[in-house]
């Protein structure tokens, strides 16, 4: 099922969380809120697509990475996202996992490995408000406003 709201968005930032999640935020970004340090925390995007645990950056032929790589491997890897378009975004399989297309000729892919539903969502935060995700083996779409 494709997922229009995030196609022709191009990546602007992205950046790793606990356990090698991926945060991918897309279009304008708004300063990140401070943390309990004192630092500002990441920059947010019009719109965050959430990668959990299990992903990979696939070439036509091959995988470049997955999370089972080093978070020094990942870093280096996923700046390569950074400034390129999603030309498609949709779900696949029987459960929903996610596959994104980027203009740079490469792929991002999820596939849960536990025993649990498909692992990601994406936040809208612009005049929709609204936060996509898989329930149950079935995309769900709620406000989030």
């Amino acid at each position: 099922m494709p997922i229009k709201e995030i196609e022709g968005y191009e990546i602007s930032h992205v950046w790793l969380g606990h356990a090698s999640c991926l945060f991918l935020e897309l279009g304008a970004l708004t300063q990140g809120n401070p943390r309990k340090d004192g630092s500002i925390g990441n920059s947010k995007g019009e719109i965050t697509v959430c990668l959990n645990f299990c992903w990979r950056i696939e070439k036509k032929k091959s995988i470049c990475i997955g999370t089972g790589e080093s978070i020094k491997r990942l870093q280096n890897a996923i700046k390569e996202l950074i400034n390129t378009k999603i030309i498609s975004a949709q779900t696949v399989g029987r459960l929903s996992e996610l596959h994104i297309e980027l203009s740079n000729n490469l792929w991002l892919t999820t596939f849960e490995q536990y025993g649990s539903q498909p692992s990601w969502s994406i936040q809208i935060r612009n005049s929709e408000e609204k936060e996509i995700e898989v329930k149950a083996g079935k995309l769900r779409v709620r406000n989030i406003s």
